[in-house]
């Protein structure tokens, strides 16, 4: 009796002193910890634009219009007299979704096929990586503007362009890493086991190349967010009168010297959320590390 309550004891014991090394360790990682903080309140910003938006975001107030920042608009108001930080914070819930969205979908394609293409070789391999040198040998964001220019403009165009072109980087990650991985002592056990192909490629290798994934998602989330604001800036993302950061800053181009807040506040947002998840992707990388 008194043995496992030692045990439990000791149990217990290790667990909090595990829970405190991985607290001092992301306490000492001031890119992770800033990045964390930084994602918390963006976060949270989208999540509660509807309770701190102060308007609605597509209310227009045509006698308040192209006002400069005040108690009553802290962001001032647009050319339609819109509240310029209602759309912000608005606009940062379809920003978040939409570089989120660019990441997921190449991410949920191009991993697998990256592992599956590794691991099976032969022709099967020389296609992939000749379809991944194809979409590589344009320019990504021509192709992107060409492929939408195709279908139309619009939110689910957008998703589906950049997931054409943009899979491939993934694909390429992956297959680094299964190339390595697929000659290691416990590939070649399942093997003899009699382990099938999807079974060691699903359930063994896929998992071993989450990391380099995560990290490189991560730092793609920025890029995506950036893309997503571009193409809504050249009107092929979302359409108006939609609250989002790029068209916002397309509304405010031609009023840049007499309403400078127009896009000034929408431009610091943008920037805020790349710092954020650039600060994510440095910590994750030194967390992330080989030994570490």
């Amino acid at each position: 009796m008194r043995d496992g309550t030692a045990l439990a004891l000791a149990a217990g014991c290790s667990a909090r002193s595990g829970a405190g090394r991985r607290w001092r360790r992301w306490i000492s990682n001031r890119p992770l910890r800033w990045g964390s903080l930084g994602l918390v309140l963006v976060t949270g910003a989208a999540a509660g634009a509807p309770l701190l938006a102060p308007f609605d975001p597509l209310e227009q107030h045509l006698d308040a219009a192209l006002s400069p920042p005040s108690l009553v608009h802290p962001f001032g108001t647009d050319n339609f007299g819109r509240d310029i930080l209602s759309r912000t914070l608005h606009g940062s819930r379809v920003d978040l979704m939409m570089g989120l969205g660019l990441v997921l979908f190449p991410l949920v394609l191009g991993t697998p096929v990256g592992c599956v293409a590794a691991y099976r070789g032969g022709v099967l391999d020389a296609l992939v990586m000749r379809l991944a040198e194809i979409a590589v040998a344009f320019p990504f964001f021509v192709l992107v503007i060409a492929i939408i220019a195709m279908l139309g403009p619009g939110l689910a165009n957008m998703y589906l362009a950049v997931t054409i072109v943009s899979w491939v980087s993934y694909a390429r990650i992956a297959r680094g890493e299964i190339v390595v991985m697929r000659e290691l002592e416990y590939v070649q056990a399942g093997r003899a086991l009699g382990l099938g192909d999807g079974r060691i490629v699903f359930r063994h290798l896929l998992p071993g190349v989450g990391a380099a994934v995560v990290l490189f998602a991560v730092s793609d989330v920025v890029l995506c967010i950036l893309l997503g604001t571009s193409l809504s800036f050249l009107g092929l993302g979302v359409q108006p009168p939609t609250a989002e950061w790029g068209a916002m800053i397309a509304d405010g181009r031609n009023y840049i010297l007499t309403a400078w807040w127009m896009t000034t506040f929408p431009g610091l947002a943008i920037a805020v959320i790349g710092v954020t998840f650039s600060l994510l992707g440095d910590g994750l990388a030194h967390e992330l590390r080989p030994g570490r």
